[in-house]
């Protein structure tokens, strides 16, 4: 389930929630992907560090401000 997008002609950043029903884990996704150098980073994140996901997705708007 996405969560947050923030997209421009220059960078794609994106927050999503991952359920794993048989592994009873809940994961929560942070990508970036550089559409100028067509690069993609990626960060994951448990349930309980949700707001360390949060301030990730803050920190690489702000870089690209």
């Amino acid at each position: 389930m996405i969560l947050k997008v923030n997209d421009t002609n220059d960078f794609n950043i994106s927050m999503s929630l991952s359920v794993d029903w048989e592994n009873k884990e809940i994961l929560i996704y942070v990508k970036y992907w550089n559409k100028k150098t067509n690069k993609i980073d990626k960060f994951e994140y448990p349930a309980n560090e949700f707001s360390e996901a949060i301030k990730k997705f803050s920190e690489l708007e702000e870089k690209q401000i």
